[in-house]
């Protein structure tokens, strides 16, 4: 549970922080609600379509094959946070129709490979849970899996206060505390970002996912094949079934495996 807790770590920036540079172009809340309508279909289509491998032996598979793909539309996404200014009209807040077509399209791609990988783990939770305690095993999975999203995301949107470097436009001071800004509003000026700690973060969390992957992906191919029997709460009347023994005949020396 440890591999999936570090595994959001590298992709939590991308989806938690993605909205707060849009706002500050000027995009409103609404606009951001009404193109998050679209990525509904998205989540209900994607179970259906990867069921047929998340069914299957190895339900990890659609996980570990989307985890880079997902990391190449991270950059993508910074990038198109960072040219947004261009699609604005000029001496106007609004943007043109075709930023919001650009946008659900490339924010669809990435919730696609989100919720595959979120799908592939529960299916692989749903294998390997003892069903003698119901869904209580299952639940205890998801909830360490669960929490290495929920740290992750609060301390990625805390360093984002940190590493964000704001000045005034007026005396050249900072505006990095909350009395710093009241003091430039009193100035009549106005507080701009010099430093955005979302591409910090993103570029941080990009080489951090690609470290990861290439450490801990063979890891996850090697929890699959771990013997369901492996899994269950060991108890004197709980002895491995004849398929479980098989299993681990023709996996050979798992018992082995540093995960």
């Amino acid at each position: 549970m440890i591999v999936f807790d570090f595994e959001w770590l590298s992709i939590t920036e991308i989806s938690i922080e993605f909205r707060y540079p849009r706002i500050q172009y000027g995009i409103t809340k609404e606009s951001l609600a009404l193109t998050a309508i679209p990525l509904i279909f998205v989540q209900i289509l994607i179970p259906f379509i990867i069921s047929h491998w998340t069914i299957g032996p190895k339900p990890l598979n659609i996980l570990i094959y989307s985890y880079i793909p997902r990391l190449v539309t991270g950059i993508l996404l910074a990038i198109f946070v960072c040219v947004t200014p261009l699609f604005q009209i000029l001496n106007s807040k609004s943007f043109h129709w075709y930023y919001y077509l650009i946008l659900i399209i490339l924010f669809g791609i990435n919730e696609a490979f989100f919720h595959a990988m979120t799908v592939s783990k529960v299916a692989f939770y749903a294998k390997v849970s003892d069903p003698k305690i119901g869904g209580t095993y299952m639940t205890l999975l998801s909830t360490i899996a669960n929490l290495g999203t929920n740290l992750t995301s609060t301390c990625m949107l805390y360093l984002a206060t940190l590493l964000t470097w704001k000045s005034c436009t007026v005396q050249n001071l900072t505006c990095n505390r909350s009395e710093d800004e009241k003091q430039c509003t009193l100035l009549n000026g106005k507080c701009q970002i010099k430093i955005d700690a979302y591409y910090i973060q993103v570029g941080f969390c990009i080489v951090l996912g690609v470290l990861w992957f290439i450490w801990k992906h063979h890891s996850l191919n090697k929890l699959q094949v771990v013997p369901l029997h492996k899994w269950n709460i060991k108890t004197d009347d709980n002895p491995p079934s004849k398929e479980d023994s098989l299993e681990n005949t023709t996996t050979g020396l798992v018992d082995n495996l540093t995960l």
